[in-house]
């Protein structure tokens, strides 16, 4: 690996096998790299980068999902950004960016320090420095629930489903 597609290398990621692996720079470029099965980085082939304007802040660290579909990716600032692949381990124009703000769990401004996350990418745990706090967040888009029209409801009206975090 020599690095010449870009000379603000920020944060870097592999898959579980590091068979591929992805390096983001100052200017939200994704470049994305291959080592096949000999695992050496100074083998590495550059595939493609893709342009993640997109993104809030200045990219800092990546995790990737261990089915290659998602990147999370920090950076400074207060928000995360999820990227979703069209395919797995394989960045491309079609890839989208949906952002968690974490001031809207109280989360001071600018000050997120430590991240953990799951596997799957599908929760994060962020500290806040300013206030000394841990935050737990699900990366998992709203969803919305729909009944089969089999279903007959009494006086043909489905009940609401409960809030987030409430049981019914």
């Amino acid at each position: 690996y020599n690095g010449n597609e870009t000379s603000s290398a920020y944060g870097l990621c592999a898959d579980e096998d590091f068979e591929n692996f992805y390096v983001i720079d100052s200017a939200r470029n994704l470049y994305y790299y291959t080592l096949g099965t000999n695992l050496q980085v100074g083998n590495a082939q550059y595939q493609h980068s893709v342009s993640l304007t997109s993104l809030t802040g200045t990219p800092r660290q990546m995790h990737l999902s261990t089915d290659g579909t998602k990147i999370l990716v920090t950076g400074q600032g207060d928000q995360l950004d999820l990227v979703t692949f069209n395919t797995a381990y394989t960045p491309n124009g079609g890839s989208t960016v949906e952002t968690f703000d974490l001031r809207t769990l109280g989360f001071a401004d600018g000050n997120l320090y430590g991240l953990a996350v799951k596997p799957d990418l599908s929760e994060a745990t962020v500290a806040d420095i300013a206030n000394t706090t841990l935050y737990t967040v699900s990366l998992q888009p709203d969803s919305t629930l729909t009944w089969p029209s089999s279903i007959e409801w009494a006086g043909g009206i489905a009940p609401a489903a409960p809030a987030n975090g409430e049981t019914d």
